[in-house]
């Protein structure tokens, strides 16, 4: 990744310090790409997506914020990728938003509620990889789908 080590280190353990602060379990991993992941509430929430090149295909339907360490850009929401987009100007802000979601979501759920769903998650890990195929397959198909009403089809897989 361009952005210096020291920033780029300092960087991720200020947003992982500011969600575990605010209750929200974090989980750092990476693929095959130089991108970091920071897995929120066994994956209950959507992941924060570290890197310094844009979001491929697959990772679309799991990621909710990612930050774009190599450009500056104003917080705004891609339908295309479905997160909101953070540059090295605004990063921290990702965290304020994710822990803003989850707020939300407890108050939607309920804290109880919400936390028995993160225990499951706990128990079982989400998305194994046939589950997260069928999810990419499912995102590109609803993705296609039209606007405006029309005659919807089932997804054939």
């Amino acid at each position: 990744m361009n952005l210096d080590d020291e920033a780029l280190k300092k960087l991720i353990r200020t947003l992982i310090l500011q969600l575990r602060d605010a209750g929200i379990h974090v989980e750092v991993t990476s693929h095959r790409t130089p991108s970091l992941y920071l897995h929120l509430d066994h994956d209950i929430l959507k992941e924060i997506r570290i890197s310094d090149h844009h979001i491929g295909k697959k990772s679309r339907h799991r990621v909710g914020y990612d930050i774009q360490i190599n450009r500056e850009r104003h917080r705004q929401y891609c339908a295309e990728t479905r997160c909101f987009q953070y540059g090295r100007n605004n990063a921290l802000a990702a965290a304020t938003k994710a822990i803003f979601d989850r707020d939300s979501k407890v108050a939607a759920m309920g804290g109880r509620n919400y936390r028995q769903l993160v225990e499951l998650a706990q128990e079982h890990p989400q998305l194994p990889h046939k589950a997260a195929a069928f999810e990419n397959k499912l995102s590109t198909f609803l993705d296609s789908a039209p606007l405006g009403g029309g005659r919807r089809e089932r997804p054939r897989f």
